[in-house]
């Protein structure tokens, strides 16, 4: 812990009728300082705090929104919301806020079958906000930065993962959710981001690794990430089981929303025996 300073949280039941107060989170994250973990309670859990930028159109809607989608999701795969904040700052602004629980950072560095274990995590948690929560939730902002660190429901995606029908206007839906699924998977197994400038002449990673697989570009050995070229050449995985999960990142992220699988199919896919 960098604070040794308490949030003091007033207990209730699981939904949000538990409050903490700006006054307590501010001091407790050292002016929402970025360089501190902050703690709750006497427990010691490390936190984080989503603060929305009430200056921007939506921000309070978007708030009431979040809370009522998280208030009652529990999946083992998903960040936990410990308590929110709404109430003034010291300037007798409006102020809101969302606590999570805080996910230490992990790492693209990971072996192969690491690696699906993710990729089944991520798909079960949204075949859970998709398929099988009373109202389904578009989570709409899929990327490495979320899985391996904390969640963030309801910003309209991010340059490389949104799908390109949220650029010309589109409303967001669980479609769009599988694009930056897609898009996850294929930066994992092949460690280059979406805007990766090694993409050149107009290609974007759907269609580098596409091409690969159809034979058209390069080959897969030079897509996949070299750490996983290592583990195919010590024989300790298949090329047939590269090739799967490229293939699956490949058919969620088509352009047209229709052509991608569902996350039920994804799922139906990874709990297939990679041999």
């Amino acid at each position: 812990m960098k604070r040794k300073g308490k949030l003091h949280v007033v207990s209730s039941d699981d939904d949000f009728d538990t409050r903490v107060s700006y006054q307590s989170l501010h001091k407790a994250t050292n002016g929402f300082s970025t360089t501190n973990l902050i703690g709750v309670g006497s427990f010691e859990t490390t936190i984080a705090a989503k603060v929305f930028n009430l200056q921007r159109r939506g921000a309070s809607k978007s708030f009431m929104a979040e809370c009522e989608a998280l208030k009652n999701i529990r999946h083992i795969n998903l960040v936990r919301i410990l308590t929110v904040c709404s109430g003034v700052d010291y300037q007798g602004n409006d102020f809101k806020a969302l606590v999570y629980e805080f996910v230490v950072n992990g790492s693209l560095t990971l072996k192969f079958r690491q690696r699906v274990t993710i990729a089944i995590n991520v798909a079960s948690a949204l075949d859970y906000i998709h398929n099988l929560y009373e109202t389904p939730i578009v989570h709409c902002d899929i990327k490495p930065d979320n899985v391996l660190k904390s969640s963030s429901i309801g910003i309209k995606g991010t340059v490389g993962y949104a799908p390109p029908e949220y650029g010309m206007g589109n409303e967001i839906s669980v479609e769009g959710d599988m694009y930056s699924y897609g898009i996850l998977l294929l930066e994992m197994f092949t460690r280059r981001r979406p805007i990766d400038e090694s993409l050149k002449d107009g290609l974007n990673l759907h269609n580098f690794v596409n091409a690969a697989l159809l034979g058209q570009g390069s080959t897969i050995a030079e897509v996949v990430d070299p750490t996983l070229l290592n583990e195919l050449l010590l024989g300790r995985i298949s090329e047939k089981a590269l090739i799967c999960m490229l293939e699956i990142g490949v058919a969620c992220s088509f352009d047209s929303p229709q052509e991608r699988l569902s996350i039920s199919e994804v799922l139906s896919r990874l709990n297939k025996p990679l041999v």
